[in-house]
């Protein structure tokens, strides 16, 4: 578990090194490349969120995959954007990871991207389920899975056998896809683990509605 929250974010930009163009077929194009810097079709974003304890959460983004609006005889090699949020201003290519971005109080991250034509796409990702999403109610803590859940995982005491489901190996718990939109109560000791990792998808963003965000998070629910 330690090992993997580490990562997190090298994971993220591990999935950023490659660049997959949908518009062409990599033996048909050998030789000929272009820079996307028109608004995609649709668009695939990666996005990082860690709250630490009794902290502000903050974010990294990471655009995955740009889908162009027409088929292009050549490679798509790169793309260029640039991305606002609140006083920041930064230029948007493939393997860039921009980290701490703002997210307001209210849990949305609110950011817009220009194209080189200076077109604005202006998103609000709703992580309010993400970052408000467990209690303490005495030696225990609640936590809900949202209702797009992906993978849920804690680290947790040593499982004698298999017959608790949340059992995976010896020291996580897991709950999958199917247990969205339920509750779980984990223990507030140390035989706990300190944060949990959530992954989840959002699909239908960005004013047309054509982009998707996929979501990892790391939440610290004690010091």
């Amino acid at each position: 578990m330690k090992l993997f929250a580490t990562g997190l974010l090298f994971v993220m930009a591990l999935l950023a090194c490659s660049l997959p163009d949908p518009g062409c077929d990599d033996h048909s194009c050998d030789g000929c490349k272009y820079v996307l810097k028109a608004h995609a079709e649709k668009m695939i974003y990666h996005l990082g969120v860690e709250c630490l304890y009794d902290s502000a959460c903050n974010a990294t983004l990471v655009i995955f995959l740009p889908v162009p609006k027409e088929k292009n005889e050549c490679k798509m090699d790169n793309f260029e954007y640039t991305l606002v949020s609140g006083n920041i201003r930064e230029k948007m290519e493939h393997n860039t990871n921009l980290r701490f971005l703002p997210i307001s109080s209210d849990g949305h991250l609110r950011f817009s991207l220009f194209d080189s034509a200076k077109v604005e796409k202006k998103y609000d990702i709703d992580l309010s389920s993400v970052i408000h999403s467990y209690t303490i109610d005495g030696d225990s803590v609640r936590i809900t899975l949202p209702s797009n859940l992906i993978r849920f995982s804690v680290k947790c005491p040593y499982c004698p056998d298999n017959t608790n489901d949340m059992c995976r190996n010896s020291r996580a718990c897991v709950r999958e896809a199917e247990y969205g939109n339920s509750t779980m109560t984990v223990g507030l000791d140390s035989s706990w683990g300190k944060y949990f990792l959530m992954s989840s998808w959002l699909d239908s963003q960005g004013p047309l509605g054509n982009d998707s965000i996929d979501i990892s998070a790391q939440v610290y629910f004690r010091e």
